[in-house]
């Protein structure tokens, strides 16, 4: 009986292969719908992918219809090159069933996502091949309405635009179709969250004269989850907590030392007119305190002995009289 084997153990030729896998993705193109063929993303225990061609018929008569989530054994598979222009594995091979196959379900084996990150600014500087699928997560923010588009004659497809903004602030541009669209609109109207945490995985990046637009998603194959239960997404939430206490902190602290400079102003004020207010009526000297408004007027007052004081206004230069004495020229 042959033993196990695992992905990064491929090599050309092989002898009774057997592999166990568990099927991440499965969809089927235009081309796989005419020859009964279903394609498959699939990973193995030690949470490496490959790219999978079953044949429908295969299936079948195995009496083994394979389901996303489930674990399965294959034996007696073809391995081939992976030549295609685009990939959602990094696996140079490409496994395919033949008249021999046989295909068991099987336990699950181990509980790993296949999520292999990439980082924003990697993205955005070119540095991240568009020949490979990229997963990313963020919160989704700048998120556009439902469209429907199409080519003309063609049918008509969903399209959503959104934007991805991780922990730096970074912002990824994103475009979702068909099946993905519909779901993220669904999720959109339906949740109560001010943040919305997601995993994009595998999908596509676009390039327009060799400089980054947007990643798109691939139909049947992307996938996108929801506030998922990973250490990558439990962190991005408690980074968020975190900024939010950080940031009422300061604001209340703002709050409070703005009361208390108007305090402490209110204070020198104060202590300042009640000093003023002694020396005007202790001093013995001759005081003049100038305060202007519009044409100006001065307030004077002279010796203390003499009890004199009046008001003129600069503007006409003509003296008034108030109080018991009178005010004469400067």
């Amino acid at each position: 009986m042959s033993s196990i084997m695992f992905f990064s153990e491929f090599e050309l030729p092989l002898k009774n292969p057997v592999v166990r896998v568990k099927v991440i993705s499965k969809w089927k193109d235009a081309s796989a719908i005419i020859r009964g063929e279903t394609q498959m993303l699939m990973g193995d225990e030690k949470g490496n992918t490959v790219l999978g061609t079953i044949v429908d018929e295969i299936m079948i008569r195995n009496e083994c219809i394979m389901f996303e989530g489930e674990w399965y054994e294959i034996h007696g598979f073809k391995l081939m090159y992976n030549f295609r222009r685009f990939r959602v594995t990094t696996n140079r091979f490409h496994v395919f069933t033949g008249e021999n196959t046989i295909i068991n379900n099987v336990p699950a084996r181990t509980d790993c996502n296949y999520y292999g990150f990439k980082e924003f600014k990697t993205i955005l500087r070119g540095l991240a091949h568009p020949m490979y699928s990229v997963d990313v997560y963020g919160a989704m923010v700048s998120v556009g309405d439902l469209e429907h588009v199409g080519a003309p004659g063609g049918p008509m497809i969903p399209k959503m635009r959104f934007s991805l903004v991780n922990p730096g602030y970074k912002h990824l541009n994103c475009v979702a179709y068909g099946r993905n669209a519909v779901e993220i609109d669904a999720y959109w109207n339906y949740t109560r969250a001010n943040v919305v945490l997601c995993v994009l995985s595998f999908w596509q990046i676009e390039r327009l004269q060799g400089r980054f637009t947007f990643i798109t998603n691939i139909e049947g194959c992307s996938r996108i989850e929801f506030e998922p239960n990973i250490p990558e997404i439990i962190a991005f939430r408690f980074h968020q907590m975190l900024i939010d206490v950080l940031q009422q902190a300061f604001e209340g602290i703002m709050r409070r030392t703005s009361q208390n400079i108007i305090n402490l102003t209110n204070l020198i004020a104060s202590h300042f007119l009640n000093r003023l207010f002694t020396l005007w009526k202790t001093s013995n000297l001759r005081l003049l305190l100038l305060i202007r408004f519009g044409t100006g007027i001065r307030i004077a007052q002279r010796d203390k002995s003499e009890d004199r004081f009046g008001i003129v206004c600069d503007g006409d230069k003509r003296n008034s009289r108030f109080g018991n004495g009178k005010y004469g020229k400067n």
